[in-house]
């Protein structure tokens, strides 16, 4: 800590910009951080912890990050907001300089107007005051009262000159310009006279500890006779006594009194803040800001003090952290030899000692300054290196020390130089080991680097000339080395990568606590490594490899930091609003989670309070829009949200954001439930915020209308699917009658034609006189047609049946051909005829072709043979085989000759085969001299 005591020493004495040490550091809102003004007359802090501003141009609302700026057009009642008023109720009371009044409760405006029973103000409001739980209030003509049960004002229409109500022990007082009046306790408020005692031209009057103080412009003569530009007297009347006692004030002009506690109030002057002490009658100075107007002490602490022309000013005294200069216009700062090295804006890099600013350079593009064990700054940047008698004047890609060596890349080489106690010696020159220029590059030990060359990173040994290519693909934008030797690389979105001595490389990023995984900047401390990023500083503990990494964020760093720096006892921080110094300790006096409050909606771009009820939105309303906010303990505290949305029992992920407004846009009918979480430190996310809205659907979008319009559909499409299958059946049947009929019509062809043949071998038995045959034909005849008029009726038979009729006939031509061939049926013995079925009548033809025309034309006696068995998994077949004379089936098709019966099968097959859509073959196999064979191929199951 030495080096840090003697560096605030001297800048305490070459400072001209310190801010005060009673009160600590100090950050100055103006308009351009949001502020509607720089003029403001008064602050309050509510109950949700929001910081309230009354300015001339409309009321402010600060959270600790951002300013939302009131107007009349937000339901504020007038634009020029003079005093705030916090009653026992948590509402913040405001007047305005035309006589308006409102309220503050919840984050929410109100405007309460007086009512038709009390005569128009039409002045400021002087005061407000609170007493057995009704509120008080006074203009400049005017006093009433308001009933909070009956929601009104109550006023005697009495015109008084300066009226004021203070509180003492004997009750509740009223001054006006010539005498001090007591009220009643009665609801009218009936005034009898306390005091005749002259008052007048005393300001900004204000009760303690019994007594009136206020503050005087007259002369010790008690006559008006002109205003004092160096003192001004304080009144003191004492209320029981009945005494008025004057103390001249050495201080200015003054212009607001406020109290602090029941023994000090607060006095404000054109030159500052002034605290007086009712015990010892002494007054100290708070701040000498320029005209202060009020004045508020936060719950964590911090002082926030109110200005005429200059904003808002915000003291907070941390245990953290030390403002050592207080300037906009430094970009970097480091610590080196209890000098205070910094770099400005301008492009000059200078330096602070005991005897003031000294050795100011030129120098636009700094890299970095380094300390060196001689105490001799090491200053390094793009295209300079700067070191005792030594300078370098060449481009530097990278660069890179270990206090004892320096080593940089320069187009194809690296170069090695030894630091020596007042210059840099070169010692040799390495050929450089990969394409491109090195962007970055530290050392491991003597001999072993970590390289990067804007697309990969490497592991170069010096000694042997080996390179490793590393498997990391981000892109780096800094590399520094711990003291426990593992290289620590700040990336470009992908957060720190860390790579060991055993070659272990791990990443830490958002997931592990990191506030940005865009990191520019890394300090390597005593126990803590500190990483800057788009967001600010974050802490992370070593060790960085142990698999659990503490991060928490510094938060009370003001203004915007630009750089970061090491020190013995923690770093250098230069932010936008001056040089810090930040302890290794680090740890926050006070912290909790935050609370999300909903500011208001909008829908379809008009504005509305959120009151915590359902919104109901109209059907034609297609989008709305919330904007929340959470008021915050400390000091440059920033809150990150996320949110969820619960929509008809269906839970999307939480999805994170920065920004406080959500739009929802293309709404769809129905009821949402929105889940809101804000985290501003490491304690975690806060509890949710639940909004509920809900759209209503147009009346043709209502839910009995669409089951309505689903049910009627419904039956519609039962309907229809009644006709159409109905329409199917018909068809269907209309098909099967027709394949019916035309199946009928073929049998009837196939009746006739044997009949003819049957009658002619009739014919030749009677013209033979042969009497007994002709009668046993008749009779097997008869058997036969009984047979076929049994089956006439039917497409499909059992092949039982069809096997029985054949052999009837085949026994009766056997008969009229007078055994001029032989027949036999042969049947497999897995074959169970009963449960087959075939086509009635389908082997008629092919046993009549066999016979007629394959043993008739031979000179001998012929054979038959039908034989059936099972074909494959699902068919059966039927096979027709004969010895006759067989034919050349070439001959055949080029004759395209084919017989009736033969015709009337295909026929019968081909509308089997339609109706059924089964797979029916007919193979025939001939040759002369041989006979002929016809396999008939059927399934299984029809």
């Amino acid at each position: 800590m030495r080096d840090q005591l003697l560096l605030i020493v001297f800048l305490i004495l070459i400072s001209n910009s310190l801010v005060a040490q009673n009160l600590g550091e100090s950050i100055n809102y103006t308009v351009s951080d949001g502020l509607p003004s720089n003029t403001i007359y008064a602050i309050e802090q509510d109950s949700l912890g929001y910081i309230w501003l009354g300015t001339n141009k409309g009321l402010s609302r600060f959270d600790g990050t951002e300013f939302v700026n009131y107007s009349p057009k937000d339901g504020l009642a007038d634009t020029e907001i003079l005093k705030f008023f916090k009653d026992s109720k948590n509402r913040i009371w405001y007047y305005t300089l035309n006589g308006k009044i409102g309220y503050i409760k919840n984050g929410r405006l109100y405007t309460k107007e007086t009512g038709s029973n009390i005569d128009p103000i039409n002045h400021q409001i002087t005061s407000i005051i609170e007493y057995n739980n009704q509120i008080y209030f006074s203009s400049r003509r005017r006093i009433f009262s308001y009933n909070d049960s009956l929601d009104e004002f109550i006023s005697d229409n009495t015109i008084y000159l300066l009226p004021k109500y203070f509180k003492s022990h004997s009750g509740l007082l009223l001054k006006t310009d010539t005498s001090i009046l007591k009220v009643s306790k009665t609801e009218s408020g009936h005034l009898s006279l306390w005091d005749s005692h002259n008052l007048r031209n005393i300001g900004f009057m204000i009760s303690n500890n019994h007594k009136l103080y206020g503050i005087s412009s007259l002369d010790d003569t008690g006559k008006e006779s002109r205003y004092l530009h160096d003192s001004s007297y304080l009144i003191e009347y004492d209320i029981s006594k009945k005494r008025l006692q004057k103390t001249i004030l050495n201080i200015g002009l003054t212009h607001n009194m406020k109290n602090h506690t029941d023994s000090s109030f607060f006095i404000f002057a054109a030159s500052g803040v002034y605290q007086y002490q009712l015990a010892n009658h002494e007054l100290t100075q708070i701040s000498p800001v320029y005209k202060p107007t009020d004045i508020l002490e936060t719950k964590n602490g911090d002082l926030l003090i109110t200005t005429y022309n200059n904003g808002l000013l915000l003291f907070h005294e941390s245990p953290n952290t030390n403002c050592l200069i207080q300037t906009d216009s430094i970009k970097s700062s480091y610590l080196i030899n209890n000098k205070i090295y910094y770099e400005t804006l301008f492009a000059k890099i200078g330096s602070y000692d005991s005897t003031g600013s000294i050795n100011n350079i030129d120098l636009s593009d700094l890299r970095s300054i380094e300390d060196t064990k001689s105490g001799e700054p090491l200053i390094i940047g793009y295209h300079q290196i700067i070191y005792g008698k030594t300078e370098i004047t060449t481009y530097l890609s990278a660069v890179t020390n270990d206090h004892e060596n320096l080593w940089y890349a320069k187009l194809d080489n690296i170069y090695q130089l030894k630091i020596t106690p007042d210059s840099l010696m070169p010692v040799k020159t390495i050929k450089k080991p990969v394409q491109g220029k090195i962007r970055h590059m530290t050392n491991i030990d003597s001999c072993h680097f970590l390289l990067f060359n804007d697309l990969n990173t490497y592991h170069f040994d010096l000694c042997s000339s080996n390179i490793d290519l590393l498997p990391i693909n981000s892109r780096i934008n800094e590399m520094v080395k711990a003291r426990d030797g593992t290289i620590l690389m700040a990336t470009n979105g992908d957060g720190i990568i860390a790579f060991s001595e055993k070659h272990k490389i791990s990443t830490i990023n958002t997931n592990d606590g990191l506030t940005d995984n865009f990191i520019d900047k890394i300090v390597v401390g005593n126990n803590n490594i500190w990483a800057l990023n788009r967001k600010g500083v974050d802490i992370i503990q070593f060790p960085v490899d142990s698999g659990e990494v503490n991060i928490q964020h510094l938060w009370d760093l003001p203004g915007t930091v630009r750089s970061i720096s090491p020190t013995t006892s923690g770093i250098l921080a230069t932010t936008s609003t001056g040089i810090y110094h930040v302890n290794e300790n680090y740890s926050l006096p006070y912290s909790q989670r935050p609370v999300v409050f909903i500011d208001w909606y909008s829908i379809n771009g008009s504005k509305r309070n959120y009151e915590s009820q359902n919104i109901q939105i109209s059907p034609k309303i297609n989008q709305i829009q919330f904007r929340f906010s959470s008021p915050l303990t400390n000091i440059g505290e920033k809150a990150s949200y996320r949110y969820r949305v619960i929509n008809q029992n269906n839970l999307t992920e939480w999805i994170d954001i920065s920004d406080n407004t959500l739009t929802f846009a293309n709404l769809q009918p129905g009821h949402v439930t929105l889940e809101i979480q804000a985290k501003s430190n490491e304690l975690g996310w806060s509890e949710s915020t639940l909004v509920n809205y809900e759209k209503h659907p147009y009346w043709y979008e209502q839910y009995w209308l669409k089951w309505l319009i689903a049910f009627l559909t419904s039956l519609l499409l039962i309907t229809v699917i009644g006709r159409i299958r109905s329409s199917i059946q018909y068809r269907k049947r209309l098909k099967s009658e027709k394949l019916f009929a035309e199946l009928s019509a073929r049998k009837a062809q196939f009746k006739s034609h044997f009949v003819f043949n049957s009658i002619n071998s009739v014919r030749n038995y009677l013209l033979n006189n042969d009497q007994k045959t002709s009668d046993d034909y008749l009779v097997a005849y008869s058997k036969l047609m009984r047979k076929m008029l049994d089956v006439s009726n039917k497409v499909l038979i059992p092949l039982n049946e069809e096997l029985e009729l054949i052999e009837y006939y085949m026994s009766l031509e056997q008969m009229r051909l007078r055994h001029q061939f032989e027949y036999q049926i042969e049947i497999a013995k897995d074959i169970r005829t009963a449960d087959l079925k075939c086509p009635a009548m389908i082997t008629q033809v092919f046993v009549e072709n066999a016979i007629w025309h394959g043993i008739m034309p031979l000179n001998d006696t012929g054979f038959i043979n039908i034989f059936v068995a099972l074909q494959q998994q699902d068919h059966y077949v039927i096979r027709i085989t004969d010895d006759g004379v067989g034919f050349d089936q070439t001959d055949i098709k080029q004759k395209d000759q084919t017989s009736w019966g033969t015709s009337i099968v295909k026929d019968k097959t081909k509308l089997i085969k339609e109706t059924y859509n089964v797979d029916l073959k007919i193979e025939i196999e001939s040759k002369k001299g041989v006979g002929t064979e016809v396999s008939i191929l059927l399934p299984i199951n029809f």
